[in-house]
């Protein structure tokens, strides 16, 4: 679902409607804001006519995780795939998740297709903030900023989802302005048996159990959890590390 983001939707269907899409954009603000989730509302719209979220299948867009790192074998895949023509779309689209992630040695090609879009493409880079993004990149990009959402907002979005009036508002207090937060915590994801929490996953569940706890007591571990989340955004860490170095700090 997308919440909140009624006047982004409106914007963008008049754009696409009236072939007025730049080439390449930068999604930015907080985890959970709805930048992923809007992309695909985009990609959805371009292919289907239908500004949603649904998982379609989708022939002309095509999505780059980021975790791990953006490569320049990642960006010679982009070239490739914008090079096409479309099959259902007018629109080739790339969407670039993490893209604070990207290589030194990924930023000059990644530029280059910027300063010379095949014609039919359009690329969507997603990150925190516009300056994790090198300087000659996000001057490429038109900028466009999720906000956090209000409590009410969340626990407007949660009610709708099926939460109880109760479940609503506790969880609302636990998402620090994030609707996708909220929804996960109102929905876990599935978790493989086995399978240990990612870095990122570990510190969030320690920013939310301090929180609930007592936000002003806690509130230098709380400074320490968000600073650790916002480098491991940026960087590739060793886990193992923060994660002692985090035990140790709370």
């Amino acid at each position: 679902m997308l919440y909140d983001l009624e006047e982004k939707i409106a914007l963008f269907k008049n754009l696409i409607e009236k072939d007025g899409l730049s080439d390449a954009y930068l999604f930015f603000g907080q985890k959970g804001a709805g930048k992923k989730t809007f992309a695909r509302g985009i990609a959805n719209f371009l292919e289907y006519n239908i500004f949603d979220a649904e998982n379609r299948p989708l022939f002309d867009t095509t999505y780059i995780e980021g975790e791990k790192g953006i490569g320049i074998d990642e960006i010679r895949d982009v070239k490739r795939f914008l090079g096409k023509t479309p099959l259902r779309s007018t629109k080739r689209l790339v969407i670039i998740d993490n893209a604070e992630k990207l290589t030194p040695q990924a930023v000059p090609a990644m530029l280059k297709i910027t300063e010379e879009p095949p014609p039919c493409g359009l690329i969507i880079f997603i990150a925190k903030h516009p300056d994790s993004l090198s300087e000659a990149l996000r001057s490429r990009l038109i900028k466009i900023y999720f906000k956090s959402s209000s409590k009410k907002q969340i626990e407007s979005c949660l009610l709708a989802e099926g939460a109880s009036e109760k479940k609503a508002a506790e969880i609302a207090k636990k998402s620090f302005g994030s609707i996708g937060r909220a929804l996960n915590l109102l929905n876990p994801p599935p978790i493989e048996k086995n399978e240990e929490p990612t870095l990122a996953e570990s510190i969030e569940s320690a920013i939310i159990e301090r929180y609930s706890e007592h936000p002003i007591k806690n509130a230098k571990s709380l400074a320490f959890l968000l600073h650790k989340e916002e480098v491991a955004k940026r960087l590739n860490l060793n886990q193992k590390l923060q994660r002692k170095a985090i035990s140790e700090m709370i």
